[in-house]
């Protein structure tokens, strides 16, 4: 399963790069509103990690999609499936621009999606429950679409969300820093299984 943070802060990618399980990193347009320069941004977003940035198109996508292709073969380009995105997503990926189609609420978004040649179709898992609806239930569906684009969860906002992504099969989820936070500290039992040894360590002398 792949773990996308979606974050614009340079310290906490380079640090779950170094954890090893960083697939890749996503942006948002508010991410790259508050840079100074946004290109130098995503260069930046780049070279601290070595997997794909996600970068979001909203209009001229067809346009746009080839200017962020061209820039790096490592951007994944995110396009929300508004009416003229089909054409756009279809036309990208036959110049194997690689596309994550998302703003996705329901499976026959994302089937369409990828039919139409995304990579990765983005369903969003905490707005889909803003909506009352149980986002497990449309991305069960979704998984039995046997799509051929990886299905990847957006902003499960607990490590129980997690857990129910990883459940069902899910290709991804895309989770901010204070999940990541959550996933990456020591459990209260780790900690717990780690004191009860400590005295066994520092008696050993090796390694």
């Amino acid at each position: 399963m792949q773990v996308w943070l979606e974050t614009d802060d340079l310290r906490t990618i380079e640090r779950a790069q170094k954890m090893g399980f960083l697939h890749g990193v996503v942006t948002t347009p508010v991410h790259l509103a508050k840079a100074s320069d946004p290109k130098e941004f995503v260069k930046a977003l780049l070279a601290v990690q070595g997997g794909p940035v996600v970068v979001e198109i909203g209009k001229d996508l067809i346009a746009q999609g080839k200017t962020l292709s061209e820039f790096s073969k490592r951007i994944v380009v995110k396009i929300p499936v508004v009416e003229e995105a089909w054409e756009a997503i279809q036309t990208l990926s036959k110049s194997l621009a690689p596309i994550m189609a998302s703003a996705i609420f329901q499976p026959t978004q994302a089937l369409l999606a990828s039919l139409a040649g995304a990579h990765f179709v983005a369903p969003h898992f905490s707005r889909i429950l803003t909506t009352g609806d149980n986002p497990l239930s449309q991305l069960i569906i979704m998984k039995k679409m046997e799509l051929k684009a990886k299905i990847i969860a957006v902003n499960p906002k607990t490590i129980e969300q997690v857990k129910s992504c990883v459940e069902i099969g899910l290709d991804g989820v895309i989770i901010r820093e204070d999940v990541f936070r959550d996933l990456t500290e020591t459990h209260e039992l780790t900690a717990q299984a780690v004191e009860q040894y400590a005295d066994e360590w520092g008696k050993l002398g090796w390694p």
